[in-house]
């Protein structure tokens, strides 16, 4: 069996021209992208008068569209840039003084620093810190591998009670008086912290 022999196809001489002539007019509905001068620091001149004239249209077609510049707004002096400082939030509050029960000797002088007293008898050890106007006395007790905190007691400094009570008075009701443990924790841990850094 023979092969069909294939049809032999001839192009039209005409299509070329098609395809030109319909490129050139997909091509003239284009609109071209507007163009803006580049910002410059100086003033932008004012356009040439051949830029404003509207061109005339040739007899027969349609007016054309008038052309639009972008306006270029005129470039400001840069101004210099005031960077307030903001206040640096304040430091967080310390920890409430119950956080002082259970805590190993090391963890007590991390966040208070060495006691200015300190005075063991196994297996129980007292820690002394004082500031002005206060005394924090810690207890603490062995467990076998370190001193952990039981106890502990805020006072009053017996050297800044008040005049008249230890001569002829009763000391322990001057040293024993109210005393803001919070604020007597806050001013330990301020100074221990002081001493590390």
């Amino acid at each position: 069996m023979n092969p069909l022999p294939l049809p032999s196809f001839t192009r039209p001489a005409g299509i070329p021209i098609v395809f030109a002539v319909m490129f050139v007019a997909i091509a003239a509905c284009a609109v071209p992208p507007p163009v803006t001068p580049p910002a410059s620091d100086t003033a932008a001149a004012p356009p040439a008068a051949s830029e404003t004239a509207p061109d005339t249209p040739a007899a027969g077609s349609p007016p054309a569209a008038p052309v639009v510049q972008p306006a270029v707004p005129e470039a400001a002096p840069a101004a210099p840039v005031a960077v307030a400082n903001a206040p640096e939030p304040p430091p967080p509050p310390p920890p409430a003084p119950s956080i002082l029960r259970g805590l190993s000797g090391a963890e007590v002088t991390r966040l208070i620093g060495a006691p200015r007293f300190r005075r063991a008898e196994e297996p129980a050890a007292l820690w002394q810190y004082a500031t002005e106007g206060c005394v924090l006395d810690l207890y603490l007790r062995n467990d076998g591998s370190d001193f952990r905190v039981v106890h502990y007691e805020f006072r009053r400094d017996p050297k800044t009670a008040p005049a008249g009570t230890t001569a002829g008075g009763n000391d322990r009701e001057a040293t024993m008086g109210s005393v803001d443990a919070r604020a007597c924790f806050a001013e330990l841990a301020r100074i221990g912290g002081e001493s590390r850094g």
